[in-house]
């Protein structure tokens, strides 16, 4: 079996645009393939050798077509025989994936936003570097959250690293049912260059704008360029591991490292 990688082409002139219209229109002699153009806003993957159709339509995909950065890893795949993968292909099930992820331990953050839309924050260890050139880092975010829009209405957003003093902060965060305004009133608070809060006694504080965000599943994920960074004076870091907070110190051993 071998699979045709798609073929991006122009966009027709009577079509809608850079919007994703992409016509398939390739041909293989001697496979069966009959090409037919793809529909508006989607890419499809052909199968030679056993007459079989295309893979389902991209636009059940998360994914979209009219984002620059995806069209172009989806150019990148082209002539290279690789599958792009797409909402249909076979995951576990969840709650054996939140089990496993709970052994996956990380920096619990206190994410906020200030701005036209007030101030907001919510708790998160699902914050992670994407490069330091031009310097990034990548939030998650419940895309059920009340807060949701109002990040993207005030564009801005920090990334409050907790040290492990900070653990009732943190389930304080957590807390749904807490207002914004008694969540803010228990602690102290400094405004960055953004207008994001930025936690006093933090272990370090990330302030960012949001360049881009993409929907995944149920979950938002906000692409931000760093503006400042302040750092504490406690290096501690309170961490998120088997369900469970753990402290962890500056120094975890002073065993030095044996050569391998």
């Amino acid at each position: 079996m071998r699979v045709i990688a798609p073929a991006l082409a122009a966009p027709a002139r009577r079509g809608k645009g850079l919007d994703g219209h992409v016509p398939v229109s390739e041909r293989k002699s001697g496979t069966g393939l009959h090409p037919r153009p793809a529909t508006h806003g989607s890419v499809r993957l052909w199968v030679a050798g056993r007459g079989c159709g295309p893979v389902p339509d991209f636009r059940q995909s998360t994914f979209t077509l009219a984002d620059r950065a995806f069209r172009d890893y989806i150019g990148s795949l082209a002539g290279i025989g690789r599958i792009v993968p797409t909402r249909t292909l076979m995951t576990i099930d969840a709650e054996r994936y939140r089990e496993a992820m709970a052994r996956l331990g990380a920096s619990v953050n206190i994410v906020t936003t200030g701005g036209i839309a007030g101030d907001h924050g919510f708790t998160a260890s699902a914050v992670c570097s994407v490069t330091d050139a031009p310097a990034t880092l990548l939030v998650c975010m419940n895309r059920g959250g009340r807060s949701l829009e109002s990040f993207l209405r005030n564009g801005t957003l920090a990334v409050n690293v907790l040290t492990g003093g900070h653990t009732d902060l943190s389930r304080l965060f957590a807390d749904s049912a807490v207002p914004m305004a008694d969540r803010f009133a228990a602690a102290a608070w400094q405004r960055g260059p953004t207008g994001a809060p930025l936690l006093t006694g933090a272990s370090v504080a990330f302030d960012c704008r949001i360049a881009e965000w993409k929907d995944i599943g149920t979950h938002r994920v906000m692409f931000c360029a760093v503006q400042d960074v302040a750092f504490g004076a406690d290096p501690e870091a309170l961490i998120y591991f088997q369900r469970s907070y753990h402290r962890l110190p500056r120094v975890l051993s002073d065993v030095p490292e044996r050569d391998a």
